[in-house]
């Protein structure tokens, strides 16, 4: 009878510890998950706004995202993904965009590509 408490009392330790040990989270030293996915990707651009940010794109499975500086770079490094760093930001590029528009309307039954985001 000593013997099946000892036994018994073994398993639910080592079943308490296993179950423990599997619900712990994740260490900080782990590097953290590239954002792969393109909701999480739009979330972390949108973190760093688009006066510090030129878009987002794949380039060999990897996320990679424009940067104008140096702490936005750190940031998409520390998120697991590539920066990249550009010379303008979305915002800048848009108002570049709207100051053409303004200076240059289209003409009627001209095709001009629609910007996309």
């Amino acid at each position: 009878m000593r013997r099946a408490r000892k036994r018994l009392a073994g398993m639910i330790s080592t079943t308490l510890l296993v179950s423990v040990v599997a619900t712990l989270p994740a260490s900080a030293d782990e590097p953290a998950k590239p954002p792969t996915s393109p909701n999480r990707a739009a979330a972390l651009v949108e973190k760093l706004g688009d006066d510090r940010t030129g878009g987002s794109y794949y380039k060999d499975g990897r996320l990679v995202i424009a940067v104008t500086d140096e702490a936005a770079a750190e940031s998409v490094r520390d998120a697991g993904g590539v920066p990249e760093l550009v010379a303008r930001s979305t915002a800048e590029l848009s108002s570049i965009h709207h100051e053409l528009d303004e200076i240059s309307p289209a003409q009627p039954g001209a095709s001009r590509p629609t910007p996309t985001r």
